[in-house]
């Protein structure tokens, strides 16, 4: 089964970005790239999601979206359920942005 650490890699290969470029643009360490490719991670923080997505050039939305929806699935109910919270809480500061 799939698992995040597969989705980050496969999106940081498919934007043709190596570990150290990819960290350079998130402002990660390559270590920590690395690590979450492994799946070495223990829940993922918020600010953690937005350089990742930002290293990426995607939304934080794109990227849990596709963690969450695409071509990973995590079989932790746990993990599953962080990414959710996630979502609902980028979702209201979009909402409340735009009021």
């Amino acid at each position: 089964m799939e698992n995040w650490g597969f989705c980050i890699k496969k999106l940081r290969k498919e934007a043709g970005l190596t570990q150290p470029e990819l960290a350079k643009r998130s402002g990660l360490t390559r270590e920590h790239i690395s690590r979450m490719e492994l799946g070495h991670f223990q829940g993922w923080k918020q600010v953690t999601l937005e350089k990742l997505a930002h290293g990426l050039s995607m939304s934080t939305i794109q990227l849990c979206k596709v963690i969450y929806d695409g071509n990973g699935k995590e079989s932790s109910y746990s993990a599953i359920s962080e990414i959710k919270r996630k979502l609902r809480y980028l979702e209201n500061e979009l909402k409340e942005s735009e009021k």
